[in-house]
């Protein structure tokens, strides 16, 4: 399951109100993958409610982060919150999602479609789909961040 900014928080809901009906991690109609772009969800509720709901639904779940997003800096100053798709200081790291800060690729003037317009990311993403786990993927690269691991995208 791939979902975009805007369609982040519904997709959320949906695979979590679906992951009681799953009965094995990896099967039914995730595939075992689920991944998105930055989503513009308040970054406590992504921790706190929507990724304990979504990992159950899925056997990998990768998180893309930009701190490049203008889209993500203005709904983080109208709503208040920080935003669950930032990186830099509040890039969120959960035991079981993959976090990959994609800040270095090439975007346009807003910096929030880089998903579809770059080939390094859709690359990653074909990777993904196919089951390949982050840190065996071409161009990413292993950080930390308060001993807990994520990565960096170098296209």
């Amino acid at each position: 399951m791939v979902s975009g900014t805007v369609s982040s928080a519904a997709t959320c809901a949906s695979a979590g109100a679906l992951s009681p009906f799953r009965p094995t991690a990896g099967s039914g109609p995730f595939h075992g993958r689920q991944s998105g772009r930055p989503p513009d969800i308040d970054a406590d509720t992504f921790v706190r409610d929507i990724a304990p709901a979504i990992l159950p639904a899925s056997a990998r779940v990768t998180l893309y982060a930009s701190s490049n997003d203008k889209a993500l800096a203005f709904s983080k100053t109208v709503h208040g919150y920080p935003r669950a798709g930032e990186s830099g200081d509040g890039l969120v790291l959960i035991n079981g999602i993959d976090t990959i800060d994609v800040s270095a690729v090439d975007t346009n003037f807003v910096g929030h479609f880089y998903y579809g317009d770059n080939r390094s990311v859709l690359s990653d993403l074909f990777n993904l789909i196919q089951g390949q786990e982050a840190g065996k993927r071409f161009g990413l690269r292993p950080r930390t961040k308060n001993e807990r691991p994520y990565f960096v995208f170098q296209p």
